[in-house]
């Protein structure tokens, strides 16, 4: 039962996401993130259907990333390339008009896409779409996924500055500001900050190399004992940001049922990765 409500909260997340965009983000050629943005910058140039555009390089990406990336890539992302498309096509058929004005849909499309993103990264999934380049980029040079996507990002609205004009970009900044806030409340909800993640596992290397490799985090190896049979363990200590938190839950999860895990909000991290204090 769990595993059909993984995959019907994925689902879910798909259908918000087609909701904010065919209802909000398309109709206000709004210039968020994604393939959306793409989607808006490509139809100021030439006027095409660009639900279609959008699946188009859904598919196109999705394809690449198995490619590139292999088959745990096509595992955490194909519901999401098959699903998303489906009900992008199909809610542009129904049509209807909300009326309000740029800023207002700005705001109510990343609430709903924040929501819906949310959800499928909750569930240790991905929606595709221009992350899948980001993955390969990382993949071959090691920068930094939030760099990354910063840069992806930066291109898109610096396409939309040059074609569509300021106003544009900046009211598409505020929907992608908005959806990355909301993104944040239904990842990890009840905390803010960073957290301490306390992990006590039989199998401790793969945890410590997620940790390392695609977390782009440290850790902390603490020399515990059993209390019970008094066995000698290892306890990886690792702080993470709140969109890490649930990616790291979920990979301990699948690669160690039974691992301990004792999860600390922290009020404040200084060092390398989440701040300084310069001297």
């Amino acid at each position: 039962m769990k595993k059909y409500s993984h995959y019907l909260e994925i689902i879910l997340g798909n259908l918000l996401l087609g909701l904010a965009v065919t209802y909000f983000i398309l109709p206000y050629n709004i210039l968020t993130g994604g393939l959306a943005g793409i989607a808006n910058v490509i139809n100021a140039i030439i006027p095409i259907n660009r639900v279609v555009v959008i699946n188009i390089l859904d598919i196109a990406f999705f394809v690449v990333g198995y490619l590139v990336l292999g088959k745990e890539f096509a595992l955490n992302t194909g519901l999401s390339t098959i699903i998303y498309p489906v009900i992008l096509t199909l809610l542009s058929l129904v049509p209807y008009d909300v009326h309000c004005s740029p800023v207002s849909a700005a705001v109510i499309g990343g609430i709903i896409s924040g929501v819906g993103l949310g959800i499928v990264f909750r569930n240790n999934a991905s929606t595709g779409g221009t992350d899948v380049p980001i993955m390969i980029i990382h993949k071959y040079t090691g920068m930094n996924y939030s760099d990354l996507e910063m840069w992806v990002d930066g291109a898109i609205a610096v396409l939309g500055v040059v074609i569509v004009g300021v106003d544009a970009v900046l009211i598409g900044l505020l929907s992608i500001f908005v959806s990355s806030v909301m993104i944040d409340r239904i990842v990890k909800p009840k905390t803010s900050g960073s957290s301490a993640l306390f992990i006590i596992s039989d199998h401790p290397e793969p945890i410590k190399e997620y940790v390392h490799n695609v977390l782009e985090r440290g850790s902390t190896i603490l020399a515990a004992k059993g209390g019970y049979k008094g066995q000698p363990k290892d306890c990886i200590m690792v702080v993470v940001s709140p969109a890490q938190y649930e990616k790291l839950v979920g990979f301990i999860h699948s690669h160690d049922p039974n691992a301990f895990i004792f999860v600390a909000d922290s009020k404040e991290v200084i060092g390398e990765g989440f701040s300084y204090y310069r001297v």
